[in-house]
């Protein structure tokens, strides 16, 4: 792991850390995503921080939840459903089945085109 991943997973995992400063992290780790208009390429960097994250035993449940819901808030840090199975498989392993259930709001929403008839 990278020393900005590891930083970033610290900020992320802290028990004191605000919510603005979640935010801040978050908007960090969305710049491993794509933008909305290219093709869907797997963020492994950013994933590999999501599931470190994710997957910390210092981490509550409801911290993990206010964090999922700063992620989902930003369209950028949006997950196939391939990379959902695989995270959930991991974090159901770790056993951190509510975090399993909770990232599938992370789906990458598939886009609509709005075709103009003539």
């Amino acid at each position: 792991m990278s020393y900005l991943s590891g930083i970033l997973r610290r900020i992320m995992t802290a028990a004191n850390t605000s919510d603005d400063n979640l935010k801040i992290v978050s908007r960090v780790l969305s710049t491993g995503f794509i933008e909305d208009d290219q093709r869907y390429v797997s963020p492994v960097a950013a994933l590999k921080i999501i599931e470190s994250v994710l997957t910390s035993k210092s981490m509550s449940d409801d911290k993990s939840k206010d964090l999922i819901k700063v992620w989902s808030d930003f369209e950028r840090i949006a997950l196939s459903a391939e990379d959902i199975t695989a995270l959930q498989k991991t974090l159901n392993d770790a056993g951190k089945t509510n975090r399993a259930k909770m990232i599938t709001v992370l789906k990458r929403k598939p886009k609509v085109s709005i075709e103009t008839v003539s």
